[in-house]
């Protein structure tokens, strides 16, 4: 990102009380900032690089955690 970190974004959405599901992706996980800050409520990390099917499945995970009841595309379950 050009004027902030993903972590530093993230870090605004929660201060500021966004609670969207943020899946968080790098090609190297900083471990220690990501453990000394656990208010970021990351819903999953993806290492890069990552193939489509990956990416939808940690997506779908992530959204079905955030949003249990809800129902994608409208289809009975």
């Amino acid at each position: 990102l050009p004027v902030l970190s993903g972590m530093e974004l993230v870090a605004k959405m929660r201060a500021a009380r966004i609670a969207l599901p943020v899946v968080m992706t790098a090609a190297s996980w900083p471990e220690e900032e990501l453990t000394q800050k656990p208010e970021l409520q990351l819903a999953a990390r993806l290492p890069k690089p990552f193939g489509v099917v990956s990416l939808l499945a940690t997506v779908r995970n992530a959204l079905h955690t955030a949003y249990p009841t809800a129902n994608p595309g409208g289809a009975a379950n």
